[in-house]
């Protein structure tokens, strides 16, 4: 039997698996933040879906509602971003986890809506018009440093999806 017809020989598979786990643990950290940044993307669709369901709420109902955030920490000591909806005369009741945020926090530091208690609060009048001070709810990854924010920028109730990594860009 001549040697090509053999196959491999145990050397070159240990090779070939070597190479193989190396170009693997180069490209490990790089899809590690594109999905970090996937999440935070996703945080920042339903953060922005739940305040304008808020405001359409209050304009079909004609009364005055409120989506309000919180930061919890979960089983794993990192803090996870939960929101509760409600007419704005009622404190929050039912609160329920962001989507896709389970390593993702509020910024204080850079968040401006009206807080309380450590609860965000935005409120829409009867016409979904905000009540109250306007601002940015800014949520960052908790180990990518990457920030993407919710910005309430007129009182008839504009939004627009924010980001920003650096002191000075629209996200702080």
């Amino acid at each position: 039997m001549d040697r090509r017809e053999r196959g491999f020989s145990l050397i070159e598979l240990a090779i070939a698996a070597a190479i193989a786990a190396v170009l693997a643990l180069a490209a490990a950290p790089g899809w590690v933040a594109f999905v970090q940044r996937q999440q935070l993307i996703a945080a920042q669709d339903h953060l922005y879906r739940l305040i304008q369901q808020t405001q359409q709420l209050a304009i079909a109902q004609r009364s005055p509602w409120q989506v309000s955030f919180q930061g919890r920490p979960s089983e794993t000591g990192i803090s996870t971003v939960e929101w509760a909806r409600q007419s704005s005369q009622s404190l929050p009741q039912q609160w329920r986890p962001i989507q896709a945020a389970a390593h993702i926090h509020i910024d204080d530091a850079t968040s401006t809506v009206r807080q309380t208690s450590g609860i965000y609060q935005i409120q829409f009048d009867h016409q979904g018009y905000v009540v109250g001070r306007l601002g940015r709810l800014t949520l960052q990854g908790h180990r990518s440093g990457l920030r993407r924010c919710v910005v309430i920028s007129t009182r008839l109730g504009a939004l627009r999806k924010g980001r920003g990594t650096h002191q000075g860009e629209e996200c702080g």
